[in-house]
């Protein structure tokens, strides 16, 4: 535990019993060079009812949760959440100073802002012994159907039959994907938390160093395609950095991905593995194959040791989560 996941852990416990006052909603758009840009989203009775109803289970679904400390190198299990320091996110400090003038922002229109939509948040506001207490809950995957600006024409299940909608539709997930809570923001899906404020930037970084550390030792057909695939898809880069942390900190572990182990494992197992591998006056090299979706990640997969007999049954597995014991 830390400071950070101490003070997270005690604000959502004075949430846990506290009473919902009041809950107003709104649209974070996609950031311009101007900064961030906030739209009000007025609920009607009916959708005021309904945020409430998500605002409980969110909140009770926070409580369950144990805070631990933000790192791109380990994944959280379903039980648990990562927490920053708010001054860590540069999207949270204006976010809450827009949603405390939210009434001097503009009303969001699905016509011309419905494609920029990027973060749904839900201010709520609770009330213990009281005391005021706040939390912002975040979702990701935002969805609009424009149906008048577009011509087009979408049909509801209604009453065992289908009808006509001619409005203009926002569509969310029921579900967080982080919070802001006092000092601390929590996030409940590490991928969409880090897609959603910017935290994918370390593990490129730390990818890129894996490359130009490790990767570039080995004799790769096709490296400069794994390097690319690196570069712009945040899963392979992710298990690129995790194999670097690996080779960095374990020097048995660099030792065993050296061409000489990694050839002879790919040979004794080549029909699991499914890695070509041809002549070269360099040497023998480890074929890339960018073009097959399952080939774009079968030489990271060697590298981060995703491949492991079994003591018990000597069964030969793909394994991608490993944990010591």
């Amino acid at each position: 535990m830390s400071e950070a996941t101490d003070g997270a852990a005690a604000l959502i416990a004075q949430l846990a019993d506290a009473e919902i006052d009041y809950v107003s909603a709104a649209v974070l758009l996609t950031p311009t060079s101007a900064g961030i840009r906030l739209r009000r989203v007025d609920l009607a009775g009916d959708a005021q009812t309904r945020m409430k109803e998500l605002a409980e289970e969110f909140r009770d679904d926070l409580a369950q949760r144990v805070p631990i400390d933000y790192g791109w190198e380990r994944r959280p299990e379903p039980h648990e959440a990562v927490v920053v320091e708010r001054g860590e996110v540069d999207e949270a400090g204006p976010i809450i100073g827009g949603l405390d003038t939210l009434e001097n922002y503009e009303l969001l229109d699905l016509a011309k802002d419905g494609n920029k939509a990027q973060l749904f948040l839900t201010d709520v506001r609770f009330k213990k012994d009281g005391a005021p207490l706040r939390a912002v809950f975040i979702r990701t995957g935002v969805r609009s159907e424009v149906v008048t600006a577009k011509k087009k024409t979408a049909l509801v299940f209604r009453n065992g039959v289908y009808d006509v909608v001619d409005s203009n539709q926002l569509v969310l997930n029921d579900r967080w994907d982080a919070v802001i809570i006092g000092d601390y923001v929590v996030g409940a899906n590490l991928i969409k938390f880090e897609n959603a404020f910017g935290f994918t930037k370390h593990i490129f970084a730390a990818a890129a160093t894996a490359v130009t550390t490790h990767f570039m030792k080995l004799r790769i057909d096709g490296f400069s395609e794994l390097v690319e695939g690196c570069k712009s898809h945040s899963g392979m880069a992710r298990k690129a950095a995790s194999i670097g942390r690996k080779m960095d900190n374990e020097p048995a572990y660099a030792a065993a991905m050296a061409m000489d182990p990694l050839l002879a494992f790919v040979d004794a197992h080549a029909a699991e593995v499914k890695i070509e591998t041809r002549n070269d006056p360099s040497g023998r090299m480890l074929v890339h194959d960018h073009k097959d979706r399952a080939g774009q990640w079968a030489i990271l997969k060697l590298l981060d040791d995703d491949y492991l007999t079994s003591e018990l049954t000597k069964a030969f597995y793909e394994a991608p989560s490993k944990s010591k014991p």
